[in-house]
């Protein structure tokens, strides 16, 4: 039996990972067990699929915990169903498992994704679900869980065979031993038919037999024979025969020329659980087989044997499937959700199915709702939702495990909004069409279970609640036909055949189906089934009827009843009505004779109690005959029968309505009772009032009765005692009706009627009333009169809030509190007697004259003498008195000081803190006055937590600290706080914390000693401190200390080298700042180890040492992830986050870094300057550009080196131009030509002197920063809005220049008022420093140009003194001293003028009035000896130009540094002090941090995405101020530099649509073969992941270190374009530009050899960063993403830097945009959208186009025939030092130069160019000639046409005259724009060509 030889496949697929060092036959990870550096390690096989997985249990369990066992079996049959299999069989027993197909066998493809299960094989809409991670559960069948132990232990797996023809079975089936088995070598995996055969070990490493695989070593590295035995086989075998057995009849009706068959051996509970789940998935597959059958144009799977079960075949379900509801690929409503879909389902149909079970009344209906609900294909298990019906779709988004949604994702939520829309409209006509299918899903869907999870709740919104509001509005009623809304429907619940019309209602229907037709169904936990309630939520019967029927309806209904039905109406009425409480019920029965009658015969006490009690009213006539055949007498029986309650008679008798002979009604309450009110006290004594006083209106109505009282009991019916007649009205009956009738009180006696019934009740009734009618004289003269008892503690409502026992009298030494009410006063003085002061004092209880707390208060005054005794009677008659007494004492100001007074005011305290609880709520005594540090004097205040107390403990502390109680008392009082003297209380009783303490505060001085301390940034240091959690400042000097009181500074001195602030946590230790960094290090050390154990562990003082030492080692720690933490953990735009944004950068870039050589393999000379490209990195180090020191450049050629010592004076991306320093280098360098051949070399340090410079004056021990707090804050309240102005300056539109002209009108201005101006411009780049200088020198020297620009921006008048300003300092070389340009710099212009200043020192270009320079140097003190930001320099102007690459600590230290500059005219064209020129939507700082996957992820920022412009919050075109500090916006609304159709692309990107531009119109002058480039063209090609291995390499995705992105057909493309553009527009300008450097440096390399072989044939290659600032004619953007699924935050996808891409072109924008980007693209959905006229074509356009001109210079055809690869299987950039001795770190070919063999070898690309020419060749003019042409323009005089002749350069021109052989006044009316002519030509001359089409046919 020969099989595929498994070993060949393993090894080929390790020579398809690219893993290094990787043994195939080794089964595991690493022989290490972990992912090392070790050289020696050796990589297992398990690398190629799970290279970033060393821990294989880890990596498995993620996978086989994903679903359940029963899973598995969807994966098979999955499998069958892809392969095109019509059978599939399923056997397990004895622990066995066996599962066959008939389908197509394996491929490679195949093989591979079972293997891996990151890949998948589906391309199609009929693979419903091949391999992938689902396959992978498959493995968890071989053990216990999730088989993980079996797998990784035991090595237990599944076994694979899969044949290609009958014989290949056969000869399984016949074989007996593995020895059997032989190996077939062809490695032609696709093109041979030999069967598939291996076991699978690990879910990835597929072996053969041991006897054929001898090598295998497992996860441990240990040689293996055991892996694969004869013995496993002979089990599989045995087993596999066992079936074939048994089953011949099932075998024999299926077709078996091909297919695959799993063998595996079950774990020990495996078997158990599959047949637990047997009949769950066995109907899931049922209904998935219908799905599939549905769906697919193939045959498709037709049954399915498991076990011995009878086959499942797609018919045989219990489910109705409606037809699929068919989104068309080309409908409107899949263009709403393609841009979600993925690739391969955007060119699918979208199919969706609803299905559901047939209603029955039993208990098997609704169970739907335990199955899962929703399928592709097959169920999802855990979608178990509740609904009562099933779903379907084919893109559905599903989990990797397929048992669940994608929760939420828009594609489901899609699916389900389309499927009840759609489902809504089928019902809609199924209501007409087909009602019982619509009464049928009505029903399933009422018995749906609303989903119950959280996770479901987009279902219950998309799904459930709108198809359950559908049939709420359409529900069956029993009117066939009919479709009601369900707050209209009712369940009938009667067996009467009436309809609710019948009583009168119109607006409820009886639903389609009773109560009854329910009754079998039950919930899924098996109760009751009622989720009809849902949709109808009422139940009527015969009650409800009557309640909501109109009562003439009702009675004619019930007129017409014949006997029968009359009976079986009563019967269910009386079944009801016993239950029946409702008024509107008996209402209507009280209107029906006949029914009252079967009330009052009724024996049902129930019945008769409801009736009476719901009567509303019964009449009585004095003067009617009763008898006991009347109503009345009927009722009244029955009322005395039932009614047995007091309540309920009571309520009765409310009813009752007496009517005299006048037919006047009275209620019968108002008719029984007596005049007399009666109160007797526990004593005896009585107290009598009449009811005529207390109830006025009262008349005595007894007489009524008495003729219906004697008729009643004539009949023997006595309602006396029942209707309470004769009695005296009851005093609660005599308060309700006084409560009721008489909220206002109007007399004494109702007054005294309520304090006798208050007294009685022991309860205020007095609150019910309202007394502001009540005459209080009338009142206090009643009871001092009639010696009624005074009502105690109701007081309060003769006035207002009065207590007697607190009131005084006289006024005299009361408070206002305890003064006698107004009304009580005038009383008593209207006519004051001893009698009413004695009635007073001992009847109602005011404090008189002789009372003891007016002896008290008297004595305070020195009126007489007290006694404790005195103040003890006080005490026991009202605490509150006491108090009070401290309150009058306050409010007369009495100062206590005299020994009588105190001794009085101790008695006073001493009685109430001993004998009362404590409490503060009082005045309390406090110091007043103290002098010579002793008390004198007190005043009682009130009290105030805040205030301090004073005792005998904390005077001596005060005494201790060398302080006088005085010094408190006066801090004391400036902090308007009191001294409590705790001295004066009774000690045990009062509670010291109900004031403050004395604190005298002896403490470091922390706000001085942190405002002067410093941190230490080094590596090893920040990771010590992170990980120890602790945070050191270090400090110049010993630690000021204060003594202090309040925070008031007592004493100031100095003491001790350290010390911790335990509010922050942080320690301040001694450190002189001077120190270098090696000697603070060690210094910092040796003090931390110094710090006591409480500051500090030994265990932390220990780990710093050891950090310490490796550091000095060598040992740089990465300290990335502590500065993310700081960074997030800072709020936003304080200092304390800029430090952290700056800390980060910096270690990014500085911190972890040692010095570094920088090689660049060409040197050429030009003019004495040297320069470098080449470059050994990717671009050129930045940092280059600022080095503020001389640079040591080594040049090298075959063993000679010469040091030079330059300066940079030109930077970018690929170029470095040097200016040698020493004379004697310029002369050496004069005797060469060239330096051909020549290397060069120099170091960079690992330090920046420039960022450390900035660090320490922006953080460092003598920063300019805060070092807490906003910085918006800080700079709104230091700046004034008029103080900084922007200049927002859009693409092209003039900012330098403005910016410029702005300088040179301020410089105008000044002069001319006699002002100083010092004007200091800083730029992010030499580069921009240069240009705006340039710019000024431009104005100067061209007047008209000045003028011009000049006239745009200011007024006349202003622009003559401009100009003459400007004449005179040019003419007479002025500028000169004035301008100056200080820094590196390559300019020749500025050289030519003498403005470069950049060998001078500051000192002597002072008396400048304009410096430019990078802002950069501003924080380096040793500029040229000087500082920039010295304050004897005197600047008036700060101008920071490009500002939005200027990093946001560079531009806060400039404002910080400069923030006294004073304000300056804010008038217009002149400068403000500070000036920010730039455009926030250009590109951002250049720095390492965040980087973009960093940003995508974690969101953070850093030193790259923040500038001046996030810091102002101007993100807006459209501001006129800054959202932060309301600073003025200068905005520039015209541009200059593209065409309109470019200029509008970018100003509706970034612009709000506002820019307005100054060409007119569109013009399309660029060539390129025979026709002209659109004004944007969006070119297309492919892309591809670097590990895609089926596609040419050259469109694959590569990557340089991490980040940096590169695509080689992209970048050959591009420069073939961008030549052939060249080459047929010589005069126009051409660039190419990419978001990413090393895209940038191989267009660069491809570029030379291009102008290699053509001088004309040049065009520059950039950076977007590098070429803000330029433009070109044309302009080639290349957009190559760094995958094929971009993060949103990549360049590839930077907002920022597609505005300066798109922004750059003058005629013509081409964007290179990848075809098959799965992700975010910026470009196409944001950028395409915008653009008019977008000329969109694909790559294979461009390449036919260009190499149509090559066809006879070569055999070249297309890019893939000019790009050779060698050696290396993609195109990897690398690291190639340790292949070559070249000594080059990277090497980029892009000639067919002469190579080396190791350069062949190890070259990444090798473009082979052949000679270029035009496309075009262009044919001379000549008069006569016949051409064609095309009009291209026409004249605005309508006279001349502009024509643009095929294959001639010059454009040429045609008069009117010549058009036509008759005359003709207006062109237009014989040609048009774009039409095509043919003509000759007429003349040839300088000025063009002229054209006649007289006599030339059309």
């Amino acid at each position: 039996m020969k099989v595929k030889d498994i070993r060949l496949f393993r090894n080929w697929l390790k020579r398809q990972s690219r893993v290094q060092g990787l043994d195939e036959n080794f089964i595991g990870f690493s022989n290490t067990g972990k992912e090392t550096d070790d050289p020696k390690e050796i990589r297992g096989f398990f690398n190629v699929f799970h290279a970033a997985s060393p821990n294989i249990g880890d990596r498995l369990s993620t996978v086989l915990d994903m679903a359940q066992d029963s899973q598995a079996i969807y994966e098979f049959v999955q499998n069958a169903v892809d392969c095109d299999s019509t059978a599939f069989f399923m056997f397990y027993e004895d622990n066995h498992f066996i599962a066959i197909n008939n389908g197509r066998p394996f491929d490679l493809a195949g093989i591979r994704a079972i293997l891996n299960f990151a890949q998948s094989t589906k391309t199609r809409d009929e693979n419903i679900g091949k391999f992938g991670v689902g396959f992978k559960l498959i493995h968890r069948m071989v053990g216990a869980g999730n088989g993980l132990q079996e797998l990784t232990q035991d090595y237990t797996g599944p076994i694979l065979y899969s044949w290609s023809n009958k014989k290949q079975l056969e000869e399984l089936l016949s074989a007996n031993s593995v020895k059997e088995i032989t190996a077939d070598t062809n490695e032609k995996w696709d093109d041979s038919d030999t069967p598939w055969f291996f076991k699978i070990l690990l879910t990835c490493v597929p072996i053969l037999p041991n006897n054929l695989d001898t090598n295998l070593k497992d996860i441990s590295y240990t040689d293996r024979t055991d892996l694969f035995t004869d013995e496993e086989f002979q089990t599989f075998k045995n087993f596999l025969n066992s079936i074939w057995e048994q089953n011949q009849d099932k075998f024999a009706e299926e077709d078996l020329n091909q297919g695959s068959l799993f063998y595996l051996q079950l774990g020990s509970d495996k078997e158990q659980k599959l047949d637990e789940d047997f009949s769950y998935f066995k109907k899931g597959i049922q209904y998935s087989l219908s799905f599939v059958a549905n769906l697919m144009s193939k045959k498709g799977l037709q049954k399915i044997y498991f076990k011995n079960e009878e086959p499942i075949v797609k018919d045989n379900i219990d489910v109705i499937l409606e037809s699929p509801f068919t989104i068309k690929t080309s409908s409107e409503e899949f263009q709403e959700i393609i841009g979600s879909l993925k690739e391969n389902d955007k060119t699918r149909d979208i199919n969706i199915i609803f299905g559901y079970q047939k209603f029955e009344n039993n208990a098997k209906y609704g169970d739907l709702r335990k199955s899962p609900n929703f399928y592709k294909f097959f169920p999802m298990g855990k979608e178990v939702c509740g609904l009562n019906f099933i779903v379907h779709s084919n893109i559905f988004e599903i989990e990797a495990s397929r048992r669940e949604f994608v929760q939420k994702d828009k594609r489901n939520t899609f699916i389900l909004e389309k499927l009840c829309d759609k489902l809504q409209d089928r019902l809609t006509e199924y209501q007409e069409s087909k009602p019982e299918t619509y009464n049928d899903i009505f029903l399933s869907i009422l018995f749906s279970n609303e989903p119950n999870h959280q996770q479901w709740d987009w279902i219950t919104t998309t799904l459930y609640k709108p198809l359950i509001e559908f049939i709420s509005k359409n529900c069956p009623t029993s009117k066939e036909g009919e479709y009601k809304p369900s707050s209209t429907v009712v369940i009938k619940n009667t067996k009467l055949a009436l309809d609710p019309f019948d009583f009168g209602i119109v607006d409820k229907f009886w639903f389609k189906w009773s109560k009854k037709d329910f009754d079998n169904i039950k919930t899924i936990d098996g109760n009751e089934d009622t989720s009809y309630y849902k949709v109808v939520k009422q139940t009527w019967d015969i009650t409800n009827l009557i309640k909501e029927g109109n009562l003439n309806s009702i009675k004619a209904w019930y007129s017409k009843l014949d006997a029968k039905t009359k009976n079986l109406f009563h019967s269910e009425l009386l079944k009801k009505w016993k239950n029946e409480t409702d008024v509107k019920f008996w209402n209507k029965i009280f209107e029906i004779p006949e029914l009252i009658e079967q009330v009052i015969e009724s024996n049902d006490f129930k019945v008769k109690s409801n009736y009476i009690k719901a009567l509303t009213k019964l009449k009585l006539y004095s003067y009617k005959i009763y008898s006991k055949d009347s109503y009345e007498f009927k009722l009244l029986k029955i009322a005395k029968e039932v009614l047995t309650t007091t309540t309920d008679i009571e309520s009765f008798r409310t009813k009752v309505i007496i009517i005299d002979s006048q037919s006047i009604e009275h209620q019968l309450n108002d008719t029984r009772d007596n005049d007399k009110i009666l109160f007797r006290e526990s004593n005896g004594k009585s107290w009598e009032l009449n009811l005529s006083h207390v109830l006025p209106s009262y008349v005595n109505k007894s007489g009524l009765l008495s003729s219906i009282i004697k008729q009643f009991d004539e009949l023997e019916l006595s309602l006396h005692t029942f209707f309470g007649i004769g009695k005296q009205k009851s005093i609660d009956e005599i308060y309700r009706i006084l409560s009721n009738n008489y909220q206002n009180i109007v007399n004494e006696y109702q007054f005294a009627f309520l304090g006798l019934y208050s007294t009685e009740k022991n309860k205020d009734h007095f609150q019910y009333f309202d007394f502001e009618k009540l005459i209080v004289k009338d009142v206090m003269d009643f009871y001092f009169k009639n010696k009624f008892p005074f009502p105690k503690g109701y007081e309060k409502y003769i006035a207002n809030d009065w207590i007697p026992e607190l009131s005084i009298y006289p006024n005299d030494y009361a408070l206002d509190s305890e003064k006698l009410p107004l009304k009580i006063r005038r009383w008593l003085e209207d006519d004051e007697t001893e009698a009413k002061l004695k009635f007073l004092s001992e009847k109602v209880g005011v404090n008189i004259a002789d009372s003891n707390v007016v002896k008290v208060r008297k004595a305070i005054k020195r009126d007489g003498e007290v006694t404790q005794h005195h103040i003890n009677l006080i005490y026991e008659k009202n605490t509150v008195l006491l108090l009070n007494t401290m309150k009058w004492i306050q409010r007369e100001a009495i100062t206590i000081k005299e020994d009588y007074q105190v001794s009085i005011v101790q008695k006073i305290l001493k009685t109430f803190y001993i004998k009362n609880d404590y409490s503060v709520d009082h005045p309390q005594l406090y110091i007043s006055e103290v002098k010579n540090g002793d008390v004198t004097e007190y005043k009682f205040k009130n009290n105030n937590e805040n205030d301090f107390y004073l005792d005998e403990s904390k005077l001596n502390e005060i005494h201790k600290a060398g302080l006088t109680l005085k010094q408190i008392f006066e801090v004391a009082q400036k902090n308007e706080k009191q001294i409590f003297d705790f001295r004066m209380y009774p000690n045990s009783e009062l509670t010291k914390s109900d004031w403050t303490e004395i604190e005298i505060e002896i403490s470091p001085d922390f706000q001085k000693i942190h405002n002067n301390s410093w941190s230490f940034d080094l590596s090893f240091y920040v990771e010590w401190e992170h990980s120890e959690d602790v945070r050191i400042l270090f400090h110049d000097g010993t630690m000021p200390q204060l003594t202090k009181f309040e925070d008031e500074i007592l004493k100031e001195h100095n003491e001790g080298n350290f010390c911790k602030d335990e509010s922050t946590g942080i320690i301040y230790i001694n450190i002189n700042s001077a120190f270098d960094n090696i000697a603070k290090a060690e210094a910092i050390v040796e003090s931390i180890k110094e710090l006591p154990d409480k500051y500090l562990s030994y265990h932390k003082k220990k780990s710093i040492d050891n950090a310490y030492w490796k550091w000095k080692e060598g040992e740089n720690p990465n300290v990335t992830k502590i500065r993310k933490e700081q960074l997030k953990k800072a709020e936003e735009y304080s200092f304390q986050w800029l430090k952290a944004l700056f800390d980060w950068e910096y270690d990014a870039t500085i911190g972890s870094h040692k010095p570094y050589t920088v090689w660049f393999e060409k040197v050429e000379l030009n003019n004495n300057l040297i320069v470098l490209s080449e470059c050994s990195f990717e671009t050129i180090p930045a940092r280059v550009e600022y080095h503020p020191e001389p640079i040591e450049l080594y040049v090298k050629k075959k063993g000679q080196t010469r040091k030079i010592v330059c300066s940079v004076a030109n930077f970018n991306e690929f170029e470095l131009t040097l200016q040698p320093i020493e004379q004697v280098d310029i002369s050496y360098l004069q005797n060469f030509k060239t330096l051909q051949g020549y290397r060069a070399n120099f170091k960079l340090p690992g330090d920046d002197v420039l960022m450390d410079r900035l660090r320490d004056n922006l953080f460092g021990a003598k920063a300019i920063a805060p070092r807490e707090g906003s910085i918006r804050e800080y700079i709104q309240q230091n700046f004034s809005n008029n103080k900084i102005s922007f200049l927002f300056g859009p693409p092209g539109t003039g900012k330098t220049t403005k910016v410029a002209l702005d300088i040179l009108s301020t410089l105008s201005f000044n002069s001319n008022s006699g002002m100083n101006t010092k004007i200091l411009v800083l730029t992010p780049t030499n580069k921009a420093a240069d240009v705006i200088i340039e710019r000024i020198v431009e104005l100067l020297s061209n007047e008209k140009k000045l003028e011009e620009v000049a006239l745009t921006y200011y007024p006349e008048p202003s622009v003559k003194k401009l100009i003459n300003y400007c004449k005179s300092i040019f003419s007479n070389r002025e500028y000169q001293d004035i301008l100056v340009r200080y820094g590196n710099s390559a300019s020749s212009l500025l050289t030519e003028h003498n403005i470069l200043k950049s060998k001078y020192t500051l000192k002597e270009i002072l008396p400048n009035k304009v410096l430019a320079t990078t802002v950069h140097r501003l924080a380096f003190d040793e500029l040229a000896g000087n500082q920039l930001k010295d304050p004897s320099i005197g600047w008036t102007h700060i101008v920071i130009d490009e500002a939005s690459m200027v990093s946001l600590p560079h531009a806060v230290y400039t404002l910080l540094q400069f923030k006294t500059l004073p304000e300056v005219a804010n008038k217009v064209g002149l400068l403000s002090t500070f000036t920010i020129s730039g455009d926030p939507f250009q590109i951002q700082p250049v720095g390492k941090t965040p980087n973009y996957i960093e940003h995508g992820i974690e969101g953070i920022k850093g030193w790259g995405t923040e500038n001046i412009y996030t810091l102002f919050g101007l993100t807006n075109f459209s501001l006129a101020r800054t959202p932060i500090g309301n600073f003025q916006i200068k905005k520039l609304y015209v541009q200059y530099r593209s065409v309109p159709s470019i200029g509008e692309l970018f100003s509706k990107y970034k612009y709000d649509g506002k820019i307005k531009h100054k060409k007119t119109k569109d013009i399309k002058e660029i060539e390129l073969g025979d026709s002209y480039l659109d004004n944007i063209n969006l070119i297309s090609f492919p892309v591809f992941d670097e590990d895609t291995p089926t596609q040419e390499d050259i469109f694959n995705i590569q990557k340089y270190g991490e980040f940096s992105a590169y695509h080689i057909y992209s970048i050959v493309l591009s420069c073939e374009l961008a030549s052939a553009i060249k080459l047929q527009n010589p005069s126009k300008t051409v660039s190419i530009i990419t978001p990413y450097g090393t895209q940038a440096r191989l267009t660069k390399e491809v570029s030379y050899a291009f102008r290699n072989q053509n001088n004309d044939n040049h065009f520059e290659v950039s950076t977007i960063h590098r070429y803000q600032g330029d433009e070109n004619d044309v302009v080639i953007l290349v957009m190559n993403p760094p995958k094929t699924n971009p993060y949103e935050f990549s360049h590839f996808n930077n907002s920022f830097l597609i505005n300066v891409g798109i922004s750059r072109a003058k005629e013509a924008l081409i964007i290179f945009h990848p075809e098959n980007i799965t992700g975010y693209s910026e470009i196409t959905e944001a950028v395409k959208p915008l653009c008019e006229n977008l000329n969109e074509i694909y790559c294979s356009e461009i390449e036919a186009k260009i190499f149509e001109g090559y066809k006879n210079n070569g055999t070249s055809k297309k890019i893939m025939d000019i790009v050779v690869v060698s050696g290396f299987q993609a195109f990897n950039v690398c690291d190639l030092k340790e292949f070559t001795n070249s000594g080059k770190e990277y090497l980029f070919f892009a000639d067919n130069r002469n190579l080396g063999k190791d350069e062949m070898r190890y070259a990444n690309v090798i473009i082979n160019l052949s000679k270029r020419n035009p496309l075009i060749n262009y044919i001379k003019p000549r008069p006569g000639l016949l051409v064609e042409g095309i009009v291209t323009g026409i004249h605005k005089n309508n006279k001349t046409a502009f024509i643009k002749i095929k294959n001639i350069k010059a454009r040429a021109a045609i008069h009117c005259n010549s058009v036509s052989n008759t005359f003709v006044s207006d062109i237009n009316q014989v040609i048009k724009v774009d039409q095509k002519i043919k003509a000759k030509i007429f003349s040839v001359d300088d000025k063009g060509i002229t054209l006649t089409m007289r006599g030339v046919k059309q």
